[in-house]
């Protein structure tokens, strides 16, 4: 009954988290075409992805644990987004959640996440990544005083 119970409020966790992270996105990305057209450089998001995956394949070679994994992917992607734009920072994020998935949570080389916590640790991961891509994107473009 207690594992029922645990897994009932890591769904809801989760699914709380999912919308939040949804609204979140429907309201920092820019809208319009201009925009789209002279901001966002496809060459900076591959080099963004890349950067993510070169990060992530030496963490996997290197053994790191997946917290530690975890921690140098959120580093990587708030520093991506302090340097680059919004959609940039966010595509950084959502790659880093996949690469995740991939090589540091149980079983490695399956999207089918074993454990709950693991489940909640990359939704907190993913939450942690969008909202702080976000504001420090968002503090990068404020005019200090």
């Amino acid at each position: 009954m207690i594992g029922f119970a645990a897994g009932i409020a890591t769904g809801c966790l989760i699914g709380v988290s999912g919308t939040f992270l949804l609204i979140l996105l429907s309201t920092s990305l820019p809208s319009g075409q201009k925009y789209w057209q002279s901001e966002v450089s496809p060459r900076g998001i591959v080099l963004a992805v890349m950067t993510v995956l070169a990060v992530a394949g030496l963490a996997h070679i290197l053994h790191v644990h997946k917290a530690g994994s975890l921690l140098i992917l959120l580093l990587t992607v708030l520093l991506i987004s302090r340097g680059s734009n919004t959609v940039t920072g966010l595509t950084s994020a959502a790659v880093a959640a996949i690469v995740a998935a991939l090589f540091f949570l149980p079983p490695v080389g399956s999207f089918r996440i074993a454990h709950p916590q693991d489940r909640l640790a990359l939704a907190i991961f993913l939450l942690i990544s969008v909202v702080g891509a976000r504001l420090v994107r968002s503090r990068g473009t404020q005019k200090s005083i």
